[in-house]
Parts: C-alpha cells; structure tokens; sequence
C-alpha cells in the first residue's frame, strides 16, 4: 500500500534458498524484502539435496484517491465560504490568511478580502495513498454604505427626492419600518423614515452596502413650534424633529426662548407666544422670514 511501500516474504522448511520473481528479482534468503507486486517463488533445499518450490502472489493498493472540490466562487463582503472535498479518508486544508483545517467541508463566516485565494486540501485513502485537490475563492471588497442628508421636514401633500452620496452603483431608497422599496420622489402622509443602500456588480456578481443611517421626513401642516427652550438649528426644538424651512410658520411656545446661532434660519412666519423670546446670538446670526 502507499502506507507500506514494501512487504517481506519468507520461506522455511530447508537448508538453503533461491528466490526469483518479477522484474528479474533475486535473494538467496529465507526472507526477502519486495517493492514491486507479482509472482514470487523459492526453491528450497535441504541437507540431502532435495529440492521442493512455492509461489506467492503479492499485490499491492495504491489506487490514488479522486479529489472533488465543490464551492470555488466570487462572494460579496461578508458572506460565508463553504468548501467541500470528497474521495479520501482524511483531509488536510491549508489557504489564505494561516487558514488550515482537517474537516472535509470547509465553512468560514464573515469572509473578507484577507480570505481571497486558492484553498488547498490534501486527501489521504485508508492505505495511505495521496492526492491534491484545490479551490480559488475570491471575495469582492466592502460596498460603504451611502451617507445620506440630514432629516428634513415635508409639507403634507408635497414630494421630495432624497439625497444621497458614496455610492458608484445603483443607490435604492427603503421605507424603514417594513424595508419595502421606495422610488423617488416620495410623498408620505405621516412621518416617516428611510435608509438607503448601494447595489454594485463587480466579478460577475452582485453585492448591496449595508443600510445607511435613517432619514427622517417630518410630515408638517406647515406649522412649526417649538417644545422647549434651545437654539433654532437643533432639530429637537421642535415638533418635527426637523430644523424649520422657509416654507414653515414658526411658533416660539410660551415661555421658550428660542437662539438664532447662524445666519441661515428661515422661516415663512413667525409668531410667538405668551413670554415667548428669540434671541440672536451674535451680530452674524440671521432669520430670513419669506414675504418680508
């Protein structure tokens, strides 16, 4: 076999012995040491010159195992590699990033790019014989997700197309409460939040980002007030959880005060309530109110 390369036979019964066989073999031994499957005879003779033979086959099992490996593929960022070989009894794995395993099927979650390469398994039979068998994996690079605009505030009735960045594939907007598909421009009737993902093709396949952050669309009657004392430009002043727009009639609630910090504030009217106050921060804080 390939794990006993030789065999050693041996005759008994005479005084001296001549061997001969297959591949011209010769020995004038007892025992004799074989490398080579065949037809093996002794003649044996004793003190008195009586000669008597035999003979004996030897065979041999070195029948090399068939490697199958399944699972060579291009996978996205992320997804798991699954190898299997068959044909041997036992399995020994090397590949990429110190990768080494002695199960026949291969499974390695979470693959990267460090995981990119040819997995090398070597198959050994019972009767030690060997044989190689190999798989190139490749694993696409990570899609970013998309950075998408700050949330915003929509009149009810209104349309707005959402923005986003980073993506050099097809971007696609979700709803985020139940992940269905959106497509642009979208008119909630209640406020609503989406997120956005990246589609790309690369080597034959296609892979998706993760989720972006959400986007919050307010749904507003156009009207804004505010719900506690705090600057303008901090979205949890409000109502809507969004900044006011120039579309938006802006209330300062009772006894809020309510800080101007930048020169972009707009708003369409402004009105305030009992010990209401809006302050200007500074000399370059500025409210632009439509009409006037």
């Amino acid at each position: 076999t390939c794990l006993t390369p030789s065999t050693t036979i041996t005759a008994s019964g005479a005084s001296t012995y001549a061997w001969s066989g297959t591949g011209g073999f010769s020995a004038t031994t007892a025992s004799a040491d074989l490398l080579v499957a065949g037809t093996y005879t002794v003649i044996g003779t004793n003190a008195n010159g009586c000669t008597a033979s035999a003979s004996v086959e030897i065979t041999e099992d070195k029948v090399v195992p068939t490697v199958t490996v399944v699972g060579a593929d291009t996978l996205c960022h992320n997804s798991t590699i699954n190898l299997t070989a068959t044909g041997g009894g036992t399995y020994l794995w090397s590949g990429p990033n110190t990768f080494s395993s002695t199960s026949a099927n291969v499974n390695i979650p979470n693959a990267t790019d460090i995981n990119s390469g040819t997995y090398v398994v070597i198959v050994t039979s019972p009767t030690g014989c060997t044989a190689t068998g190999s798989a190139v994996v490749l694993i696409n690079s990570i899609i970013n997700a998309p950075v998408v605009q700050s949330d915003t505030t929509l009149t009810l009735g209104n349309a707005i197309t959402l923005t986003a960045t980073g993506c050099t594939g097809t971007l696609k907007w979700f709803k985020a409460s139940d992940s269905t598909v959106v497509t642009m421009p979208v008119s909630p009737t209640t406020t609503t939040s989406y997120f956005a993902q990246c589609e790309t093709t690369t080597n034959g396949i296609t892979c998706v980002s993760a989720n972006s952050t959400n986007v919050k669309v307010a749904i507003s009657n156009g009207i804004v007030i505010s719900i506690k004392t705090g600057n303008w430009e901090d979205p949890t002043t409000w109502d809507t959880g969004t900044v006011p727009s120039a579309t938006d009639h802006v209330i300062i609630d009772s006894t809020h005060v309510v800080t101007i910090t930048t020169n972009t504030a707009t708003a369409k009217k402004l009105e305030y309530r009992t010990n209401a106050t809006l302050n200007f921060a500074d000399s370059t804080a500025k409210l632009t109110v439509a009409g006037l």
